[in-house]
């Protein structure tokens, strides 16, 4: 039996391939992604923030969004009463919008 090349607890898989890879519960928790480093100048990190309203829809998963009609008003898009008194914040969580 051969040891998982990662945690050194579980048995290890083996592909013809490949080799010795990691168990199954290596592999799976391996999928999850962490936040990724960006490798970008600080120009345009400001510029990102500086142009943000650019780049705001109107419409995101079917609701209408709140920045946008701050920004650019309804005259270009169609929407019913009833949407703008519910409308919602839909990009706030973005990462370039909040910096």
């Amino acid at each position: 039996m051969t040891l998982c090349p990662q945690c050194h607890k579980n048995e290890a898989g083996y592909k013809q391939f490949l080799g010795v890879i990691p168990c199954d519960d290596c592999r799976k928790s391996s999928g999850k992604l962490s936040k990724q480093i960006e490798f970008t100048s600080q120009d345009i990190k400001d510029q990102r923030k500086q142009f943000a309203n650019d780049i705001i829809q109107p419409f995101r998963e079917g609701h209408v969004s709140k920045e946008y009609v701050e920004v650019y008003g309804t005259k270009h898009i169609d929407v019913s009463k009833n949407e703008l008194k519910n409308l919602k914040n839909t990009w706030l969580e973005e990462k370039y919008y909040n910096e």
